[in-house]
């Protein structure tokens, strides 16, 4: 007879990050066993068309899940379509907005050093061999395009 260990998902397992609107922090290091990474999600639509935080010492990327959003940092203005990316360093002022709907991913981890600011365009990315590889087996085989990796 065997029996099953009981799993403890608490700060492991993160569900509904895409619950609210406006910026929600969903993995942090104070919830979850993460030592160095935080998530959250920006949900913009015609309600809440607007969000805008510090980065403090900690750099982030944005990825566009969904929509288009306008984002804002160091003086300098991009915009990001499905599955686009941007690197922002540390200590920096980001501002994200929409005309319409947008779902974007947010990650930052704690860095001593400053990095330039990087836009990086799914469509570049995923024509380039380098930046994209096939992972799994038969059944569940999956294309990855890393957006935010050795080239930013």
């Amino acid at each position: 007879m065997s029996t099953k260990a009981k799993v403890d998902f608490d700060g492991i397992v993160f569900r509904n990050t895409n619950a609210g609107t406006g910026r929600q922090l969903a993995v942090t290091l104070e919830n979850s066993a993460m030592k160095h990474l935080a998530y959250a999600r920006v949900i913009l639509n015609s309600a809440t068309s607007a969000v805008s935080f510090a980065s403090g010492d900690r750099e982030t990327a944005l990825i566009c899940l969904s929509g288009r959003a306008d984002v804002k940092t160091a003086g300098q203005e991009f915009q990001l379509g499905r599955f686009d990316g941007l690197y922002i360093p540390r200590d920096s002022l980001i501002e994200i907005s929409t005309e319409s709907e947008a779902d974007v991913a947010e990650f930052s981890a704690d860095v001593k050093d400053n990095y330039p600011t990087k836009l990086v365009r799914y469509a570049e990315t995923s024509q380039d061999p380098g930046l994209k590889f096939t992972s799994a087996g038969t059944g569940s085989t999956r294309q990855v395009n890393p957006l935010i990796a050795k080239h930013v």
